[in-house]
């Protein structure tokens, strides 16, 4: 009977190891070009403006970055590097390289919960090369671990980037990008949505950013940005059949 229960305690060992190790990478391209990553010597490119690379070992690693016009993609050697390091991934920890459309950088990380870990395997995702990743809940799969809400750094350079754009529908595109990949609270949101000139893009952009809202019970403030009370009404219809 002893005999028996080694495979499964090896079993349990190996999960165990495994969890202990994973660790994630991601690079993000706020704005409308495209980065080229070298990490460890291995080639990246973030075609979708996103990339999250899943089989790091914890430990430091050689991260270069370079700025590359969307038509170069196919020239693995061309670009503007705008970050070079040796960068510290810690185990068990989720880090992120944001990159505005200045190529200036921001690194954050936060803690992986072990809901990552199998969230990982089930999508089958393990950071290979030319990898398109899309972290948008409700489409699909459920990612179990806690999300949370963009640092004041990040969030700060996600403002500029949006506030710098000079048309509402190119507001809206590296919106929608901050969006994708980052939670906000009621405040963040409130404030990304005065970024538009017209009603109707603040309108679009306080549902989409809905979704990856984490105190949605303050939803009600954002009202304080808009003019019409239909626009208010509309909101409140999407809100109250948001699924």
């Amino acid at each position: 009977m002893k005999v028996s229960y080694v495979p499964l305690l090896c079993l349990f060992l190996t999960i165990s190891m495994a969890v202990q190790a994973q660790s994630k990478l991601s690079i993000t391209m706020v704005g409308n070009g495209a980065i080229r990553a070298v990490i460890d010597d291995r080639n990246y490119i973030c075609q979708d403006n996103s990339l999250t690379i899943e089989d790091l070992a914890p430990g430091y690693h050689s991260v270069k970055l370079f700025l590359v016009r969307k038509e170069r993609w196919n020239n693995a050697a061309y670009g503007q590097q705008v970050y070079n390091a040796n960068l510290l991934i810690k185990s068990q920890y989720y880090t992120d390289i944001v990159v505005n459309r200045f190529g200036k950088t921001l690194v954050d990380e936060q803690p992986l919960t072990r809901g990552d870990y199998y969230d990982n395997m089930d999508r089958g995702n393990g950071g290979k090369d030319w990898n398109n990743h899309d972290n948008r809940p409700g489409q699909g799969y459920n990612n179990p671990r806690a999300p949370q809400q963009m640092s004041d750094d990040a969030f700060a350079m996600a403002r500029e980037a949006i506030r710098k754009e000079s048309f509402d529908n190119t507001r809206m595109t590296v919106a929608q990008q901050i969006a994708d990949n980052n939670y906000f609270t009621t405040a963040q949101v409130k404030e990304l949505v005065k970024l538009f000139a017209f009603e109707d893009r603040k309108l679009d952009f306080a549902k989409y950013a809905y979704a990856r809202t984490l105190d949605r019970n303050n939803y009600f403030t954002i009202n304080e940005v808009f003019s019409f009370s239909r626009t208010k009404e509309d909101l409140a219809d999407y809100i109250k059949n948001f699924r």
